[in-house]
């Protein structure tokens, strides 16, 4: 994080930049307000300065190897509070897993949950959910067959130790059902009633937002990446409906 100054300018370059030759050129983009972590106050000062603009849609945050729920990342999520905006979290080649870096890449691919599953476990009992209750959140490119699993181990930590952390003040699956949704990308290959399962388990047909991730070479294809059979309404929420609830600014289909 040396120069930090220069990085938040450089964020603030690339926005004016992402504005300038993408969402100006392309009515159907919506963007995302990128800014330097390392920098909490000027992160709030870019998020407050394009906050207002219509077609930036969120801040985004790249996971690195620190935990977003410290204080120190708080003016962060102050501003996009203060703006209405939702905060995406998306990985980054300096995500590490639990046990650091390991030899391959395909260890590391198959780990990236774990970060999102660390950053999410922060936010939640460092109070920042608590803090601003109309936040929103969406892991950005994580998988969410987690989730289940995340939501019930954290509901039971809770109740044998929330006298550690007394300022969160509702279960932690229900925070996550209230603020945090999941993009669906990377799709595992499941049948329907796998997928129903999932959902079933999570308590909420309302948490998963579909991404393609084009044009990677495991982006998930919006005809293929969802198995036949679901509900029409389930699908209508999945690829479009779940997503405008938190993304005030996408215009209706």
């Amino acid at each position: 994080p040396g120069w930090p100054e220069f990085k938040t300018a450089l964020m603030t370059a690339y926005n004016d930049w992402q504005i300038d030759e993408w969402l100006n050129k392309e009515p159907r983009l919506m963007g995302s307000i990128h800014v330097n972590a390392h920098d909490p106050a000027g992160a709030a000062r870019e998020i407050d300065r394009l906050g207002d603009h219509p077609r930036m849609a969120q801040a985004i945050l790249y996971i690195g190897d620190k935990a977003f729920g410290d204080p120190f990342y708080h003016p962060i999520f102050e501003a996009a509070a203060r703006n209405g905006l939702p905060v995406g979290f998306h990985h980054s080649e300096n995500s590490p897993t639990a046990l650091g870096f390991h030899r391959y890449y395909v260890e590391w691919h198959t780990l990236v949950p774990q970060v999102f599953m660390s950053t999410i476990v922060s936010l939640l009992f460092n109070g920042v959910f608590d803090k601003w209750p109309e936040l929103k959140i969406i892991m950005i490119e994580g998988g969410f067959t987690w989730v289940p699993h995340l939501m019930s181990r954290a509901d039971q930590q809770y109740k044998q130790l929330r006298s550690e952390t007394p300022w969160v003040k509702r279960m932690p699956s229900q925070i996550i059902r209230d603020q945090v949704r999941f993009a669906t990308q990377p799709t595992e290959e499941m049948t329907p009633e796998r997928l129903l399962q999932i959902i079933e388990m999570m308590e909420s047909d309302e948490l998963l937002c579909f991404s393609t991730d084009y044009p990677h070479w495991d982006f998930d294809s919006p005809w293929e990446a969802l198995p036949l059979g679901l509900p029409d309404d389930l699908v209508q929420k999945i690829f479009s409906g779940n997503a405008q609830k938190i993304y005030p600014k996408i215009p209706a289909l």
